[in-house]
């Protein structure tokens, strides 16, 4: 699957990446997992990162297919979201996707630069 996360117990973060090509249903299995481990809370922070992952094929009817697949799964509370998506394109649906978010409880944040999307996750206001 291409999507692997791993869980940071002391900086209680999520790191999670997505490589090659995904689909609305290796995200489902993704979500799942994540809030079904009893390894860390289900709405721990959580902060993704797209810079291997091909978006040739995602656009805004994917996007929305996304955020409705969220809404089913209210688990997630108010966790906080970092994606880091380094291209024009990728930065662009995933800002789109942060935009089509609004209304969630979820806050979700996209940077170009990992340090500062693990810096904002990490900050306590």
């Amino acid at each position: 699957m291409p999507i692997n996360y791993k869980y940071d117990e002391i900086k209680n973060i999520l790191f999670g990446s997505i490589e090659g090509r995904v689909t609305i249903e290796d995200l489902r299995r993704a979500l799942v997992g994540i809030t079904e481990s009893g390894d860390y809370p289900a709405d721990v922070r959580a902060l993704w990162d797209l810079r291997k992952l091909d978006f040739t094929l995602i656009d805004s009817k994917f996007g929305e297919q996304l955020v409705a697949l969220r809404k089913r799964n209210t688990k997630r509370g108010n966790a906080r979201i970092a994606i880091i998506a380094e291209t024009d394109l990728s930065f662009g649906m995933s800002r789109m996707y942060e935009m089509l978010s609004d209304g969630l409880p979820q806050q979700i944040m996209v940077f170009r630069d990992y340090s500062r999307g693990e810096a904002w996750l990490l900050d306590k206001r």
